[in-house]
């Protein structure tokens, strides 16, 4: 593997761990509910992160270049527009709403939405800005820092528990 792979398995891994450290703090500061995460909503969101998201920011890339428009700030767009969809995966195929109906337009803003948004919408901006990046290396020890810290976070709060 080249050292590329390295560092993309390393977006990988901090851009999950950002979406769970954000969505714990979210549920903190806005609900002030502390313990609420199970293994269980580590085991199928990762799953969720690792099959459904990764493929929706490969095709959002794929897409960007085939049409010429391959930059950072659409990248960007393309990814959080992709988290707004995997809210609505989230309701639909894990929270109940059922395969028969799909949750309102306003899901994501609700009290049950909004740790959602939170929690794929920072995914995406760490994807996007590890994958960048790999193209821009000026902003690589700013990334790897700010990544630690996110890991840091997440041994405290899963220590905590």
């Amino acid at each position: 593997m080249q050292r590329s792979d390295w560092f993309y398995l390393w977006v990988i891994i901090s851009g999950y761990l950002t979406g769970y450290v954000m969505y714990m703090m979210t549920l903190f500061l806005l609900y002030r509910e502390a313990d609420v995460v199970t293994g269980s909503f580590i085991g199928w969101t990762a799953v969720m992160y690792l099959t459904s998201v990764m493929l929706l920011y490969l095709l959002s890339v794929l897409i960007l270049r085939l049409v010429g428009l391959y930059r950072f700030w659409s990248q960007t767009i393309m990814f959080v527009l992709a988290s707004f969809l995997i809210v609505y995966m989230t309701a639909w195929l894990f929270l109940g709403t059922g395969l028969s109906t799909l949750p309102p337009l306003s899901f994501p803003f609700t009290v049950e939405g909004l740790p959602f948004l939170v929690f794929w919408t920072s995914t995406a901006l760490t994807c996007s800005w590890g994958v960048w990046v790999v193209r821009n290396p000026s902003t690589k020890p700013l990334f790897l820092l700010l990544s630690r810290v996110i890991f840091i976070l997440f041994i405290i709060w899963i220590g905590v528990r």
